[in-house]
């Protein structure tokens, strides 16, 4: 798991801007319901965050392979990972409003 978070940290300040940038609607908006339409515009950054990584920094990627990840493995389990954090700010901020 320790190379997971190793990944993530290449996707880490574009994903946290995106992520307070969702937190941020819900606290303007006043309601929780806007993080479903916001959970699309997550879905459609990570796979351009990965495209982005990848045309541009592929050959970081020879180091998890030696570690015994597989590209498809690596990109899912930063997408999953990624998936959560923002569910769970989006969770605690829908909470606060």
């Amino acid at each position: 798991m320790a190379a997971i978070f190793t990944f993530y940290q290449n996707f880490l300040y574009p994903s946290a801007a995106v992520n307070l940038y969702c937190c941020y609607v819900i606290i303007d908006e006043g309601s929780g319901w806007y993080g479903l339409a916001l959970f699309w515009l997550k879905v459609f950054t990570i796979p351009m965050l990965g495209a982005l990584f990848h045309l541009s920094r592929a050959e970081r990627l020879h180091f998890f392979h030696n570690l015994g990840y597989s590209t498809h493995r690596l990109y899912t389990l930063t997408a999953l990972f990624d998936l959560g954090i923002w569910l769970l700010l989006v969770i605690i901020t829908a909470q606060l409003v």
